[in-house]
């Protein structure tokens, strides 16, 4: 007899780890209200100035359209990211074959904690290929993945995500 519960030996030799991420919808409401807040804000205070310059009223544009984004992103229930046996799915980039991918890394400074992945040289993603190529652009300077995340974008932190993926996919570990 064993001293194992149903539960351990159901699971025996099987690392279970989280295989769906979801975005912090509550910081992305805060983003949208603080953003719209400000651009309505100083638009009420060009009006009341009476000024005729054009660039407060442009720059309030700018301002909305980035609050427009953020509430986009805050509406769509589906997770950002989600680890299958076949690959993962990325809400921004679509689904991504494992053998498509160079690689994922954990990497925590003093300042700040990502975690993301990068393609293999030559490949793409299925979706938003100029996003992924200016994100990879920009984190090529930092040493960080093509795609990554921030600890304040995801629910949980981002330790779930690196033991989700080594669940999944041990070899492609650069952390």
């Amino acid at each position: 007899m064993t001293d194992k519960t149903p539960l351990e030996e159901a699971f025996e030799g099987e690392i279970w780890a989280p295989t769906e991420f979801y975005a912090n919808h509550f910081k992305l409401w805060v983003a949208v209200v603080v953003q719209a807040g400000i651009a309505f804000y100083v638009l009420w205070k060009w009006i009341q100035s009476g000024s005729q310059d054009m660039l407060v009223p442009i720059l309030c544009a700018v301002l909305l359209g980035i609050a427009w984004l953020f509430m986009q992103q805050a509406r769509d229930t589906s997770p950002i990211l989600s680890y299958s046996d076949e690959g993962l799915t990325d809400r921004r980039h679509g689904f991504i074959p494992w053998d498509k991918i160079a690689g994922y890394q954990y990497k925590k400074t003093i300042f700040s904690q990502a975690f993301g992945y990068s393609l293999i040289k030559g490949e793409q993603p299925p979706k938003a290929v100029w996003i992924y190529r200016i994100q990879a652009a920009i984190n090529l300077v930092s040493g960080r993945p093509a795609r990554v995340w921030q600890k304040h974008m995801v629910v949980g932190g981002l330790e779930p995500m690196l033991y989700g993926a080594r669940a999944k996919r041990p070899d492609l570990d650069k952390t």
